[in-house]
């Protein structure tokens, strides 16, 4: 039951969207200016990262953003360029009209005073062709002074004939290294061409050295073991056993060969297999090995019975024959 002087919306007065006219002014909110969610300026609101608390703010040693031309260059730009002679038709000739005033070529700019003045192209005097000279008298004996010193003169400054009186000298072993051309250390040509011949003794049976001028090698005799003895001219037949019974491969008792060998007619070779049915090469089976025909273009089968079975191609009119001709009428 609602009090006297309460509206029946009672529960609703404290609230603005209680009935009637608003009486706040509708003014814009102001655009907020930040995030109402954002604690990174707050010390402690956010989680910290341990790891990265000695290495958020490291330099990176192998970024080479920094330096000129150290990366490569973009494939395409950001966004599109405009293109300056899109719309425009410069560089076609005779597309616009000619300017017919007077242009000159001459430089009035007092910043960048660049005059050309007048000039011209001075041209030689030309040389005149010489015929004679009127004036030598040279040919004449006794018309020219003699000379006071007869012989050339020596140049007392010239120095080149003395050894190490000249600039960058140097004495003849080191100039020999250094004008020289250069040596190959991997050519071996004047060791393995033929006609070199050494007299360097290398074998360790017959060591025969000079060291310090004095030839240094073995007694020939007391070193050395005693020499074979000479061969025989002739077969050497200490090691035949030809001559010896059972001194020879293949060889048996006479009483074990029945007949004798003088008495048999033939040898048989054992090693011989051509008598036996698979034992050659190239006789392998690699299927089970049947009669059965399987040919259909000769489709001459046989019956479990072993009764060749008619050709079943052929088309079979007994039943016609014995129909008009009768059983016994028919092909």
């Amino acid at each position: 039951m609602a009090l006297p002087g309460m509206a029946d919306d009672r529960f609703q007065t404290m609230s603005l969207q209680s009935a009637g006219a608003c009486t706040i002014a509708n003014k814009e909110r102001p655009a907020c200016a930040h995030e109402s969610n954002y604690v990174g300026d707050i010390d402690g609101a956010a989680p910290e990262l341990k790891y990265m608390r000695y290495t958020a703010r490291r330099p990176d040693l192998y970024v080479t953003k920094d330096i000129e031309k150290s990366s490569p260059m973009k494939l395409h730009a950001r966004g599109p360029q405009p293109n300056p002679n899109e719309w425009h038709n410069n560089p076609i000739e005779g597309s616009k009209p000619r300017e017919t005033r007077f242009k000159s070529n001459r430089h009035t700019d007092p910043l960048a005073p660049e005059y050309v003045l007048p000039r011209c192209k001075l041209e030689k005097p030309p040389t005149p062709k010489f015929i004679r000279d009127g004036y030598t008298v040279t040919d004449i004996d006794g018309t020219v002074p003699k000379p006071l010193y007869p012989l050339a003169m020596r140049d007392t400054y010239n120095v080149h004939d003395i050894e190490g009186a000249q600039a960058s000298w140097r004495p003849r072993h080191e100039r020999a290294r250094r004008e020289a051309p250069p040596r190959d250390g991997l050519d071996v040509r004047d060791i393995m061409d033929e006609g070199f011949t050494t007299t360097r003794v290398t074998d360790p049976m017959n060591p025969h050295y000079f060291m310090n001028g004095m030839e240094t090698c073995d007694d020939p005799i007391r070193t050395k073991p005693r020499a074979l003895p000479k061969a025989i001219p002739g077969p050497y037949r200490s090691l035949y056993t030809d001559d010896i019974l059972g001194a020879k491969s293949g060889w048996g008792a006479p009483h074990e060969m029945q007949p004798p060998p003088e008495k048999r007619r033939h040898w048989r070779h054992t090693n011989f297999v051509g008598d036996i049915g698979g034992a050659q090469a190239d006789t392998v089976q690699h299927t089970i090995p049947t009669k059965r025909r399987t040919n259909p273009l000769n489709p001459a089968y046989r019956s479990l019975d072993g009764d060749i079975l008619p050709d079943p191609t052929k088309p079979d009119f007994s039943h016609i024959y014995d129909h008009f001709l009768g059983p016994s009428q028919g092909p």
